[in-house]
């Protein structure tokens, strides 16, 4: 069996994916790329401290890492449904 390598989908802040091969269709979202991800996109104004959010003002730019952290539970279903958001326009793309 041949191991095709196919262009991946960039990441959600704009970093990319080296490729997967075409037999493994599941593109892997780590806890790493979530957690970049949400530091790039920065603090919700839910839980930013200027609207008496629980995140404190040192860490609204690493919003991701508090999350992991302090709210792992969120963090992980932030996590999933963006892998879940990944897979279906992974298997469009293949379609």
């Amino acid at each position: 069996m041949s191991t095709t390598k196919i262009p991946a989908l960039p990441r959600l802040a704009g970093r990319g994916l080296m490729g997967i091969d075409k037999e493994d269709e599941k593109m892997k979202y780590t806890k790493k790329d979530a957690e970049e991800d949400l530091n790039d996109m920065g603090c919700p104004d839910r839980d930013h401290p200027e609207n008496g959010g629980r995140v404190s003002w040192r860490m609204i730019n690493k919003y991701g890492t508090w999350l992991r952290k302090h709210d792992p539970i969120a963090f992980e279903v932030n996590r999933q449904e963006r892998q879940q958001e990944m897979n279906s326009l992974q298997h469009l793309k293949l379609g």
